[in-house]
């Protein structure tokens, strides 16, 4: 089933026939009233020859958007609408006509007063829904556009060179983006999907900043330390990783290479080409780490810190957020296929909590971060409230009923190998104090235990290819 679109011509259409369908509504209650008192047949007809070129004018314009657009489904509330619009002129020229012939006939009056009333209640509550949602909307994205804008000092990033990794994913392309707009900046945009690079560089064409593509690994240690030799970036926000869980519990040896052997390549680069600053961006995953995506994260993790925290020029810092809206693979774009293939909707237990957070709102809050003044500490990012993925399918297909869909259901199925029924921000002896930033939180972890040992992850990289998937996972699990 294809889902339905709107387009801003038919939603002119829709709301042109709104109006004219009103006004033919005034008309016969000015008719009606003046019946009562000025029994002029001249006033009467023109009223008729109103109301009929209400009605005719209607039709046309509903065939003649059919006729333009032919594959467009409209929703399922706006079809409603047109049928009570038309049913109502229809009444109304009819009803008007009878009244006056025949003002006597007072159960076509009645019947034609109660159409009005009921179209009014109709127009009143869906115009009253649509302008609520309307300036809802624009006042929830002006307030994300005036926090972004007003509270980000985005120009002091001149005169930068900042590396981006994972530059065509959700959040390296949203922080690209962001930090494009700034002159005399230079950003180094590193992916291995040359399809995302070039859209993101398509995307960026008149932006100020100077956009340098690379097409490249972080797996490969010499492309990182050619990288770094040519461009010498100054700043480095690493977000290339591997993040779909199902498939890294498949796949753990991939998970080790890339977020675990990766993420070392980077560091070193940093570290000795005395980089100012490195951004690591880590999940929610990684607290308490029950799968291979956060065991690999919480190793990440350690070795920027073990290795940084030796460095006389480099500062670091962790960031750490929840799920981000809309973001390749989460469940919003998988029930949207779901809801496009006119199947269920999966959700693989309704208990389950989450946290999300939106893909602009994380990039500005980075961005933020590599400003402050003092690193070397983790972060955690404002999340708000955890969400049952129940309350959350429950709410999609409230949205998608209300606009196009007959009926939805929701199929339960099981959390797969290392998924966590509820996620967690913070480890039981990890504290939360806070940071220059009110939507941004240091992480305390003076109280955490344990000692790093760099042979036990040289050993795990080295054996990563060479041990199945138990063991290895077994190898992870010896960090924690």
């Amino acid at each position: 089933m294809k889902k339905a679109r709107q387009f801003p011509a038919v939603t002119a259409i829709f709301k042109i026939d709104l109006l004219l369908s009103l006004i033919s509504l005034v008309a016969f209650w000015s008719s009606s009233t003046l019946m009562n008192f000025i029994p002029l047949k001249s006033t009467g007809n023109n009223i008729v020859i109103l109301s009929t070129t209400v009605l005719i004018v209607s039709f046309l314009m509903l065939k003649a958007y059919r006729w333009i657009l032919p594959n467009i489904r409209v929703s399922k509330r706006w079809r409603l609408w047109q049928l009570l619009a038309f049913s109502v002129d229809t009444a109304l020229v009819v009803g008007i006509s009878f009244v006056l012939l025949n003002p006597l006939n007072n159960l076509f009056y009645l019947l034609s007063f109660t159409l009005f009333y009921a179209s009014v209640l109709w127009l009143g509550s869906s115009s009253f829904y649509t302008l609520t949602k309307y300036v809802l909307d624009k006042k929830n994205r002006f307030k994300q556009i005036h926090t972004i804008v007003a509270s980000s000092n985005l120009q002091a990033y001149q005169n930068e060179i900042v590396l981006i990794t994972g530059a065509a994913g959700t959040i390296g392309s949203e922080l690209a983006w962001q930090l494009s707009n700034t002159t005399k900046l230079t950003l180094i945009l590193l992916d291995q999907s040359e399809l995302g690079l070039q859209q993101l560089m398509q995307r960026c064409t008149n932006c100020k900043a100077t956009l340098i593509p690379f097409l490249g690994s972080i797996t490969k240690r010499q492309q990182i330390e050619q990288l770094f030799n040519s461009y010498k970036p100054t700043i480095v926000f690493h977000a290339a990783a591997y993040k779909q869980l199902p498939i890294l519990e498949q796949y753990p040896a991939e998970a080790v290479n890339t977020n675990i052997g990766g993420t070392l390549h980077l560091v070193d680069a940093a570290y000795n080409h005395q980089t100012a600053r490195f951004i690591f961006i880590s999940t929610d995953k990684a607290v308490n780490p029950s799968s291979v995506l956060g065991m690999s994260k919480k190793i990440a993790e350690a070795y920027v810190q073990f290795k940084l925290n030796t460095a006389t020029t480099t500062q670091w810092a962790v960031v750490r957020f929840g799920n981000v809206w809309n973001s390749n693979g989460s469940v919003l774009p998988l029930w949207e296929q779901q809801l496009a293939a006119n199947a269920a909707i999966e959700v693989r237990n309704p208990e389950a909590t989450r946290y999300f957070i939106e893909a602009s709102q994380v990039a500005h809050l980075l961005s933020s971060i590599g400003l402050f003044t003092h690193l070397n500490k983790s972060y955690l990012l404002q999340m708000g409230e955890a969400i049952t993925l129940g309350s959350l399918a429950a709410k999609f297909i409230k949205k998608q009923q209300w606009s196009y869909i007959p009926k939805l259901t929701i199929q339960q199925s099981k959390l797969v190998a290392g998924e966590k029924l509820h996620e967690i921000l913070i480890a039981d002896d990890e504290f939360l104090t806070k940071s220059p930033h009110p939507l941004v939180y240091e992480i305390d972890q003076s109280q955490s235990n344990g000692v790093f040992s760099l042979e036990k992850l040289e050993q795990l990289l080295t054996n990563s290819n060479a041990l199945n998937s138990d063991d290895l996972k077994d190898a992870m699990r010896t960090f924690f």
